[in-house]
């Protein structure tokens, strides 16, 4: 796994304890270095599939 698969796997990793520990996206966004909320979630869709709260939904 190259650097970049990796980091993407960290920041991953990361959203989903930040989002299942109650902080919210323009939070976690924020942390993870991301230039906005809707660059989060693209990136969260793109990596799950959906958007970060339909994921809080389904396991909330």
């Amino acid at each position: 796994m190259g650097y970049q698969q990796w980091r993407q796997q960290w920041r991953l990793m990361r959203a989903i304890e930040l989002l299942a520990t109650g902080r919210n996206i323009g939070y976690s966004a924020v942390e993870l270095g991301f230039a906005s909320d809707s660059a989060f979630i693209a990136f969260f869709k793109d990596m799950i599939g959906i958007t970060p709260g339909a994921w809080l939904k389904i396991v909330a």
